[in-house]
């Protein structure tokens, strides 16, 4: 089963996704307890993209709500709406290190002991950066910067005014 290029179409993502499904299936692990998991296609998507994106980080990107996704030792923060979430340990050090090599790889960059950082733009557009040790010195660092696909109305604006500035508060 051979991972798709990192930019990749649509169709072969969908491709990969379809056998990452049937391997599923295969290997019989589509069952928990013996009963049979509700839905494999959407786990299948999951691992796919986990496997051809940015591991455990790509459902952040999913959410348009995601303004930037941070990662410092392990722990991840999102921003959204302007208020910074933790959303704890959701890996190791070790997963991000290998992360931040994988996109700095597709992104025809390398990440050594000489240049230990990279910066990249996405398949989508986001802004990609990540720092090593040396440079860090709590592991691995990432910043993801979370581009908005469609255009703020003035209304949009607006909300995202502090109140003090929008008068009403």
């Amino acid at each position: 089963l051979a991972i798709p290029p990192w930019r990749a179409s649509d169709e072969e993502r969908q491709r990969f996704a379809a056998a990452v499904a049937q391997t599923i299936v295969e290997l019989r692990l589509d069952r928990v307890d013996g009963r049979p998991l509700p839905d494999i296609a959407g786990l299948a998507e999951r691992l796919a993209g986990m496997l051809t994106g940015i591991g455990v980080l790509n459902p952040l990107l999913d959410d348009d709500a995601t303004d930037e996704i941070i990662v410092r030792d392990g722990r991840v923060l999102r921003e959204r709406h302007g208020a910074i979430e933790d959303l704890g340990l959701l890996a190791d050090d070790a997963h991000f290190a290998l992360v931040a090599e994988r996109v700095a790889d597709q992104g025809q960059r390398v990440m050594t002991g000489q240049r230990p950082y990279v910066l990249v733009d996405l398949p989508n557009g986001d802004r990609f950066t990540a720092i090593k040790p040396p440079l860090s010195v709590n592991g691995t660092a990432i910043n993801i910067r979370h581009f908005q696909r469609s255009a703020l109305t003035l209304a949009d604006l607006a909300h995202r005014l502090p109140t003090q500035l929008r008068g009403d508060g």
